[in-house]
């Protein structure tokens, strides 16, 4: 309940990615719809390469590695928040493609491997629920914000809600020590039966 919680935060804390980079490379970056396609291309090369290395790489310690993928999108959010180079916004917008593989595919792992096969129907639907109804709610409210305080603030506060959400998963005990190594996969023949 934890891990979902964290990461249904971590999404709304991404929100502004997905609702303000127009705004803040127009507004902040005083540039145009090209500097967008590559800034918006970058987060696109991080998240291929991130699922490359993650692929050649197969997860154990999924509950550190959600974690420091957290903390990853965290830190290249702030990057791009205080960023004034285009290319500073750049590298930014990639760490944060890498961080959201790094996040994401522990999580679909642990999904599969720790879900009863006869639960994991259930189980995804509330969870694609609970994604389907923050999303419009978030884009509102990122909407709101960027108007509010800024591209750049809105930016700097999704980098400290996923500071805080790095903290809660190094902080909470049975997530940070999750491990798939040795895990015996949810629904298998080995079970007693």
């Amino acid at each position: 309940m934890v891990l979902l919680g964290i990461a249904t935060v971590s999404n709304i804390a991404l929100g502004p990615t997905n609702v303000l980079a127009p705004m803040l490379i127009r507004r902040v970056m005083h540039a145009g719809a090209g500097a967008l396609g590559v800034f918006d291309s970058s987060i696109g090369a991080g998240l291929l390469l991130g699922g490359l290395v993650m692929g050649a790489v197969p997860p154990r310690k999924v509950g550190l590695l959600f974690a420091f993928g957290i903390g990853l999108e965290g830190l290249a959010m702030g990057v791009v928040a205080v960023s004034h180079s285009l290319l500073l916004a750049y590298a930014g917008n990639f760490v944060l493609g890498l961080g959201v593989i790094v996040a994401n595919l522990p999580t679909s792992t642990m999904f599969q491997a720790l879900v009863p096969s006869e639960l994991r129907g259930r189980v995804g639907s509330i969870a694609g629920m609970l994604s389907s109804v923050a999303i419009p709610i978030t884009y509102g409210g990122v909407g709101i914000l960027g108007d509010a305080v800024g591209a750049r603030w809105s930016y700097g506060l999704g980098a400290i809600l996923l500071a805080a959400g790095m903290a809660a998963g190094m902080l909470n005990g049975p997530l940070r020590r999750l491990s798939l190594a040795g895990a015996q996969p949810a629904g298998s023949a080995m079970e007693p039966g």
